[in-house]
């Protein structure tokens, strides 16, 4: 018996995500299904297998996988003053 894994977005609550250019097809993530349809202007993802990039090739869109240790933010909550107003 082989084992296979699929890249298709389905759950309970909302059942099948669809690819919106091919209903037919799966669109390998529900946030590519979200941009691609205009739900959403972008997504962001942290593709460690390539869920960024495979969904979004599969639906026409554009992903980028970041390098490891590419960049880091030059402040943290520790270092930044914050003034609240009552």
């Amino acid at each position: 018996m082989s084992w296979v894994k699929r890249p298709f977005t389905e759950g309970p609550a909302f059942g099948t995500t669809r690819n919106p250019w091919h209903l037919g097809r799966t669109p390998g993530g529900s946030s590519a299904a979200a941009v691609t349809s205009g739900i959403l202007a972008a997504a962001l993802g942290s593709d460690g297998a390539g869920s960024v990039r495979i969904p979004a090739a599969w639906t026409g869109l554009v992903g980028i996988k970041t390098q490891r240790g590419g960049s880091r933010p030059k402040a943290s909550c520790s270092t930044v003053d914050l003034e609240l107003s009552s």
